[in-house]
Parts: C-alpha cells; sequence; structure tokens
C-alpha cells in the first residue's frame, strides 16, 4: 500500500508531486477556490503545490521534506474510523478539510494523533486557511489546547472528533466524528484565527485528507504503546475516570480549568 502521494495516489496528474512546496507551481489553480467551480476540482488534492509551499513554511525544517498521504475520504471513504486507522501512529499529520461551500483549511498535530480525552500536543502545531483567504497561524502561548482526537465517547464533555484549538464546543478548527459536519471560531485563544472558514455557524463536510510531514517514523515509544492498548473500549474507561475526576472537583476539590 503505497502512501505516498507517488504511484496510487497519484490524482493531479504529476509523475511525482512531493507536496514539499519546493517543485514549483506556485499560481493558484481552481483546486484553493470554492470547490465545486469546476468538474476537475474534486480530482485533485486540497493541498495543492501553492498551498505546500505556504504551510511548509510553517513547519520545522525537518517535516518539509517530503509528505505522504494517509488518508484522502474521495479515495478511502468518508469515515471517521477509517481516517484513525490510517493517521494513528504515523507521527505529526497535517489535515486539510472543505465544506460543501468550498472553504478549505486545517490543522497541523505535532503529536501522533490518538483518541483520548484531552488536549495534547506543542506549540509546533498550529492551524491554516487555504480558501476563501489564506494564512497560517501558530500558537499564542494562551493555553495549551493544541489538539482534540476522540473517539467512542457518549458524554458531550467529550466530543468525539478531530479539533484544533480553543475549547470544547469553541474551536479553532472541529470535525464531528460522523465526518459529516463541524464548526470554525473565531478568536480561539490558543491560535487567536479568525473564523478560517469563514461560514456562520456549523458546515457540512465536503471532503478531508491527512498527509504525514517528515520521514516515516520509526519504532518509537508511542508506537509500543498503540500495539498496547488503545481504542474505543479504553476511550470508554477515560471518560469514565474524567467524568468521576470532574464530580470530584466539583464535590469541593480545586476548581478544573475552563477549557
Amino acid at each position: 500500500d503505497k502512501r505516498d502521494g507517488t504511484s496510487d495516489d497519484k490524482r493531479d496528474g504529476t509523475s511525482d508531486d512531493k507536496r514539499d512546496g519546493t517543485s514549483g507551481g506556485k499560481s493558484k489553480g481552481k483546486s484553493e477556490g470554492k470547490g465545486g467551480d469546476h468538474p476537475d476540482d474534486r480530482a485533485r488534492p486540497l493541498v495543492s503545490s501553492a498551498a505546500a509551499w505556504l504551510l511548509a513554511e510553517g513547519v520545522p525544517r525537518e517535516w518539509r521534506r517530503r509528505w505522504r498521504m494517509l488518508y484522502a475520504s474521495d479515495l478511502h471513504g468518508m469515515s471517521f474510523q477509517t481516517f484513525l486507522g490510517r493517521v494513528t501512529g504515523e507521527g505529526p499529520v497535517l489535515v486539510t478539510a472543505r465544506t460543501k461551500l468550498g472553504s478549505t483549511f486545517g490543522g497541523l498535530a505535532s503529536a501522533p494523533l490518538t483518541a483520548q480525552a484531552a488536549f495534547y500536543g506543542d506549540a509546533r502545531s498550529f492551524v491554516f486557511a487555504l480558501a476563501p483567504a489564506a494564512g497560517v497561524y501558530r500558537a499564542t502561548g494562551h493555553n495549551q489546547h493544541f489538539v482534540w482526537c476522540a473517539a467512542g465517547f457518549t458524554s458531550e464533555r467529550f466530543p468525539n472528533g478531530l479539533g484544533f484549538g480553543g475549547q470544547v464546543g469553541h474551536f479553532s478548527v472541529f470535525m464531528a466524528g460522523d465526518f459529516e459536519r463541524g464548526h470554525t471560531r473565531d478568536k480561539a485563544a490558543t491560535f487567536g484565527a479568525p473564523n478560517l472558514s469563514g461560514e456562520v455557524g456549523d458546515f457540512d463536510l465536503d471532503s478531508v485528507e491527512a498527509w504525514a510531514v517528515g520521514p516515516r517514523p520509526e519504532e518509537e515509544p508511542w508506537a509500543k504503546k498503540k500495539r498496547q492498548g488503545g481504542g474505543v473500549l479504553d476511550a470508554k474507561y477515560s471518560e469514565a475516570k474524567m467524568l468521576m475526576e470532574t464530580a470530584s472537583r466539583s464535590a469541593g476539590g480545586p476548581e478544573r480549568e475552563e477549557r
């Protein structure tokens, strides 16, 4: 299964699309504009060469060498579980989404994506917009709510899906676990970005892509942890633990920091 975008995943008609932002092609085609402007737009990667050039400026130098496509909803189906199965344990991941109205945006998860009931990651994470406006927004230092990734939870306190920045219910970017809808909110403290989609209220999700940045990961402690546990059952135990801790604090313990 070659997932580096050089053989089976050649969807833009190039022979070797490295997505490192250095192969030229700075002109912004219609794939960066409103989705559906042209029938061929749906067959193009969401991250064009020009977009990769912009985004590469926000990532550490060692993550710019070669980006590997891990997931594309047009190829693998619109499924959050499929998405998680293809990105988990692959190292830092750049996730791009497009709405039914054509807005294109996303975020970089600096730490490997794993389902858990807490924010994680570090200040190398960021959020970005590609259409209708383009920009990269880095961490402000206000809080540590870089990445949210949850699956298998039943409480509204832990919404299933993928989010970047802000707090539960008010993310800079959030894609719900059904991969059908989501939201972008302005002035979420983590990145201080404007409304990246430019859409009011929730958006309808059209397509999602995920690219691993940097070299293919070697055997790391987080990879061993992936084999030893995780999944929906562990997530539910984690949820119960978090709810009990919250109830304990509400009964007289320290105030819980607002997300």
